[in-house]
């Protein structure tokens, strides 16, 4: 698995998300060496390089290695007072890369996906290996603006909503044949369908961009949750406007 790595400098700060490829520059460049301390999820405290160059495949020769730092956290700077928190440096990471770093880590990404998170997780490696944007979505193709909404992004959702009522107040005053009308209503379908992880995977980035840095790990897991998940109440809310919206739409055209 290609971790993202963090380690700290000499003056106290941490400096990260880097690469293996990353780390292995710098130790060469004498930037770190086997005594600097480092981090990566799925380590308890940070840990002197040494102490993981095997599982990094680095040389170990060097200067004898401290001991882990004592509760697992690195000194901050002289000037903060507070802890250090891979997840919280805003300096260090564009928008971007903070998102990304969220969406690649599997905890924070299931709290916030919720129910199926293996379903999508498997769609979107598939995404991935294929730099496309197309992977098939049942749900979104079968239930459109109801999964939209049950899925949490309402912006899309709106949009979608948008599109239908204006196109058929068009059919109705065209005089639209149902052959075709249908054939416009499959296609919205199909476009969804193809697209719906995608766009769910566009909205998890955005969502988790706008956590707070600040946050502990623990608490980051607990807001995407919060802004994640799903929403019944929403989808049944969607599907009483729809209806209404289509009603008076088609009323209004005749």
């Amino acid at each position: 698995m290609d971790y993202q790595w963090f380690f700290a400098e000499k003056n106290g700060t941490q400096s990260g998300p880097h690469t293996l490829a990353d780390l292995r520059d710098r130790l060469a460049n004498r930037v770190i060496d086997m005594t600097t301390q480092v981090w990566r999820e799925g380590l308890a405290n940070w840990v002197p390089l040494g102490s993981v160059a095997n599982e990094l495949g680095l040389a170990t020769a060097g200067p004898p290695m401290p001991p882990p730092l004592a509760g697992g956290s690195m000194p901050p700077p002289p000037s903060s007072a507070q802890p250090v928190n891979p997840y919280a440096d805003a300096r260090a990471r564009s928008d971007a890369a903070f998102a990304n770093n969220l969406v690649n880590d599997s905890t924070v990404l299931r709290a916030f996906v919720g129910p199926n998170f293996e379903r999508y997780q498997q769609q979107w490696a598939m995404l991935d290996r294929t730099q496309g944007k197309i992977a098939w979505n049942w749900s979104a193709f079968l239930l459109g603006a109801f999964w939209l909404a049950y899925r949490k992004m309402y912006a899309y959702c709106a949009a979608m909503l948008g599109a239908v009522v204006v196109l058929s107040v068009l059919e109705a005053a065209l005089e639209v044949p149902t052959g075709v009308s249908n054939g416009i209503n499959f296609g919205f379908a199909v476009a969804i369908g193809m697209l719906g992880n995608h766009l769910y995977r566009v909205h998890a980035q955005k969502k988790l961009s706008e956590l707070p840095r600040h946050l502990s790990r623990e608490e980051t897991v607990t807001a995407a949750s919060h802004a994640g998940g799903t929403s019944v109440g929403a989808a049944i809310g969607v599907a009483v406007a729809f209806f209404m919206l289509v009603f008076i739409a088609v009323a209004a055209a005749m």
